[in-house]
């Protein structure tokens, strides 16, 4: 079910639990798989709790695509959002938000998650980010992000990939980032892995794609 990465990522959730868990790296290299996985586990920690639960992505669309089609097939039932853009999953409401805009850190404003997953984190705002994590203030509440890699002076590498291994004054694992290559998908078909191999043009994208580097454009 899962690749020998995935299985590190789970395993050091199970086990370190680290406040902020990252997964970076290559397109199709299965990291947003593994964090969906993970970001249900916290949630049935909380089972029939009524908490509230922050998915952020760049649009309400690529969070249905990346992260919603994949829990209704782990669950194995569709999801419809409310008017609120909100779903129902183990009794906790977990809600939806698009973080791509400077503004967008509003909509959670006043907001207290149990947890967050941020989707695509690279393509989300700075202050959006910043925003949800200061908002995950419930105890035992965690935050997930998948992102591709970017510009090595980005903000998310920067304060986040880069202090990997970041532990608080108690010993508690704050920050654990994880890299991701195509190669660490053991599932993807063989052709299509050469295919995008060959059709790739060398240098920064064989890098970025291929091999999940971050590298200056």
């Amino acid at each position: 079910m899962f690749s020998k990465k995935q299985l590190e990522v789970l395993q050091c959730y199970a086990q370190e639990n680290p406040k902020i868990l990252i997964c970076s790296g290559a397109k199709r290299s299965g990291k947003t798989f593994i964090l969906t996985y993970i970001f249900l586990a916290q949630i049935a920690k909380f089972k029939n709790q009524g908490l509230s639960f922050i998915i952020g992505g760049s649009t309400q669309a690529s969070i249905r695509r990346n992260i919603l089609d994949d829990v209704e097939k782990i669950l194995g039932k569709e999801l419809k959002l409310d008017k609120t853009n909100a779903v129902d999953i183990f009794g906790n409401k977990v809600y939806c938000f698009d973080g791509a805009n400077a503004d967008s850190w509003k909509k959670i404003r006043g907001f207290t998650g149990a947890s967050a997953y941020l989707n695509e984190a690279t393509a989300l705002h700075d202050t959006f980010i910043k925003e949800a994590i200061s908002r995950c203030s419930y105890p035992g509440a965690r935050i997930l992000m998948d992102t591709n890699p970017e510009n090595p002076m980005h903000t998310v590498k920067k304060d986040y990939i880069d202090k990997s291994g970041q532990r608080l004054s108690n010993g508690q694992l704050n920050i654990k980032a994880f890299n991701f290559s195509l190669f660490d998908n053991t599932f993807l078909n063989k052709e299509y892995i050469e295919s995008i191999i060959k059709s790739t043009p060398s240098g920064m994208f064989t890098d970025r794609d291929i091999y999940g580097k971050t590298l200056a454009a």
